[in-house]
């Protein structure tokens, strides 16, 4: 076979077809493509056994048209390979997931419509300019990417849902105790308000009461009489009556009285 052929992990264009054509079996192990028979070179050994999307692309037409080829083997056209096709076919690309254990080289996905055939020597111009090739992923690094974002998600998620309750909680909590701070305010200076109003309206209803104090006679300088024995005006509480003649309504009044003499001791 030629160099061309195999893969970087030294797997034969017929192998590596098996494990395609695996892809789409119960039984993947059961994927196997058998060698030309000796006895019969040259015939054209291999046609479509099923009407599988493994079967009906490009990759998988490429790959058994080159295992055709490194046995001696004529090569197919394409729209007679994909004559049994009745289903989709899918062009550059394998509609499968590429089965862990091999890889497909970088020519088995060039565009082989546009000739209705594979070319050998255009596959090994392509394999010189680009040895690059497909294949699955490993298990390990895609369970590790998944797990991690996985985690990372809940997370967040988690991270997000008990935030929420809390600023939620707290901007409640803050509004109800500001409102009750707000309202006892305006009751105190409302009552402060009532009570000064009351008092001023309470001051100017009622009058202030005034006591009669006894007045001491005074002279008609002004001045209060010093107390003498011998002027019975000088007596406390003595009404003065100062008449201005010795007449009074025509009646003669001794002046001064006679009852209003004192006689005797001084009281004092």
């Amino acid at each position: 076979m030629r160099g061309i052929s195999f893969n970087s992990r030294h797997q034969s264009p017929c192998t590596i077809a098996g494990y395609l054509l695996g892809a789409c079996l119960t039984d993947p192990g059961r994927g196997i493509i058998e060698a030309l028979p000796s006895e019969d070179p040259g015939s054209w050994w291999y046609i479509l056994t099923a009407d599988t999307d493994c079967q009906c692309n490009t990759v998988f037409y490429s790959m058994i048209s080159e295992c055709s080829v490194c046995q001696g083997d004529l090569v197919r056209p394409w729209s007679q390979w994909i004559a049994n096709c009745t289903n989709s076919t899918f062009v550059m690309s394998f509609p499968r997931p590429i089965p862990s254990g091999t890889a497909i080289p970088a020519w088995a996905f060039l565009n082989v419509t546009m000739t209705d055939t594979f070319d050998p020597a255009t596959a090994q111009l392509y394999q010189a300019s680009n040895s690059t090739e497909s294949s699955a992923p490993p298990a390990s690094s895609t369970s590790s990417v998944l797990s991690s974002n996985t985690q990372t998600s809940t997370s967040t998620g988690t991270a997000s849902s008990t935030a929420s309750p809390k600023t939620n909680v707290g901007a409640i909590a803050g509004g109800v105790v500001g409102g009750v701070v707000g309202v006892a305010v305006l009751c105190v200076l409302l009552g402060l308000w009532l009570k000064q109003r009351k008092a001023r309206m309470s001051a100017s209803v009622h009058m202030p009461e005034y006591q009669t104090v006894p007045v001491m006679p005074q002279s008609s300088s002004g001045m209060g009489k010093i107390y003498n024995p011998d002027d019975p005006s000088t007596y406390p509480g003595a009404i003065v009556q100062t008449p201005t003649s010795k007449y009074d309504a025509g009646k003669y009044v001794e002046y001064p009285p006679s009852k209003m003499r004192y006689n005797g001791v001084a009281e004092i």
